[in-house]
């Protein structure tokens, strides 16, 4: 079993009011064993509605099943008699040395996942030393999700609101905090829900709520007064409200990686959202290497869609990825035991990935290079 061990598993929440789902309260230790038993055993726990808001894509998920399909479609050469030296997963994301290539991706609605929401994800991530994504749609604020996640490298991922006094508190509230770079998102322009969740009547959890826009807490404005369009110069704006680095997330096409770095970006990160708003985007991996190429090192590329493995974050460098961030998986863990759950999960995910640069026969990811992987094509050959 993946689950949690030692002590009680957590049990089903038991749903309570009609559309209404009861979160999950546990915190303790898990053993991952896999990310398919992982997943299995959140959804064993979730209610129904909860599990299905964070599993779930948008229209008949071609884009979601491509993420992962397409990722798994490309192989390892693995390198032989390469020396004895152990593997080093670590590398530099923000000017600050990391153990590993590995961010955890803005996602909203936490709560959805545990009562400890963000807080959570964050104080997990903390412990593992791995970076985290705010995403300005979350259910705790800024300052909670900063004082959870200690000295831990942490950036904010803004949704932009239609009132830019709106988007400049916000910005000033990440900064005060101490939030390292802000991640501009730009491939959702609503809600990603699937039909599923739907059906279910779009249940929400007791404690829903966006925390960043909260009186109470320093909030301003109305996070549904989203805007709905974006241009070139937003980039530009944010960086005249603050001196942190901007990355732009969600950019599926070379020519847009070419104009946003073109207005002050400081790093690109290729993602389609998970699947999670547009169906018919191809899979986030076949957009990585040519975006890398028309970036050539100028600013970092970053990269979500699919992640898994310690073999997906190969697969990721390799293509021109300089670090990967991991989605869904950090939830069911988040689910199954809380921001233990999450430090358990992000430690197995290190340790993967630093067996399979073994495996690989690469030592450092500065030897991840393109000549690792081969795509496999229909027939069943490797590209040339």
């Amino acid at each position: 079993m993946s689950g949690a061990t030692p002590g009680t598993p957590p049990s089903r929440p038991t749903g309570g009011a009609a559309g209404v789902l009861e979160p999950v309260v546990d915190d303790h230790s898990i053993c991952v064993i896999g990310p398919a038993l992982l997943e299995a055993e959140a959804r064993a726990v979730l209610p129904e509605g909860a599990f299905e808001y964070i599993a779930g894509g948008a229209g008949d998920g071609w884009t979601l099943r491509g993420n992962l399909d397409r990722l798994a479609s490309y192989a390892i050469l693995a390198r032989r008699m390469t020396g004895t030296a152990r593997p080093n997963p670590s590398t530099t994301m923000l000017g600050r040395l990391v153990p590993a290539p590995i961010y955890v991706a803005p996602m909203g609605a936490q709560d959805f996942a545990h009562l400890d929401a963000e807080v959570g994800s964050a104080a997990g991530a903390a412990r593992a030393g791995i970076p985290f994504v705010l995403s300005s749609a979350s259910n705790r604020s800024i300052e909670e999700v900063a004082a959870a996640g200690r000295d831990a490298p942490r950036m904010f991922g803004i949704y932009l609101n239609e009132d830019d006094k709106v988007n400049r508190a916000l910005v000033h509230r990440a900064v005060r905090a101490n939030y390292e770079a802000l991640v501009l998102t730009v491939d959702s322009l609503g809600p990603g829900v699937s039909e599923r969740y739907l059906q279910l009547g779009s249940p929400v959890s007791r404690v829903a709520g966006y925390g960043n826009f909260d009186p109470a807490r320093g909030g301003v404005g109305q996070f549904r007064n989203l805007r709905h369009g974006f241009a070139n110069d937003d980039v530009a704006k944010l960086k005249e409200w603050s001196d942190l680095p901007v990355f732009v997330k969600g950019i599926v096409r070379p020519d847009d990686a070419e104009r946003v770095i073109a207005k002050g970006a400081d790093g690109v990160i290729v993602s389609n959202h998970g699947g999670r708003t547009l169906d018919g985007l191809p899979a986030a991996i076949d957009l990585l290497e040519p975006i890398a190429a028309t970036v050539r090192g100028r600013v970092p590329v970053w990269f979500d869609g699919g992640i898994r493995r310690g073999q997906d974050v190969i697969r990721a460098l390799a293509l021109g990825a300089d670090a990967v961030g991991v989605g869904r998986p950090v939830l069911y863990a988040l689910a199954l035991g809380g921001a233990t759950g999450v430090s358990d999960f992000l430690e197995w995910l290190k340790r993967d990935f630093t067996t399979q640069m073994a495996q690989s026969g690469v030592f450092d990811v500065g030897s991840i290079d393109r000549g690792l992987v081969r795509l496999v094509l229909q027939d069943g050959a490797l590209e040339r």
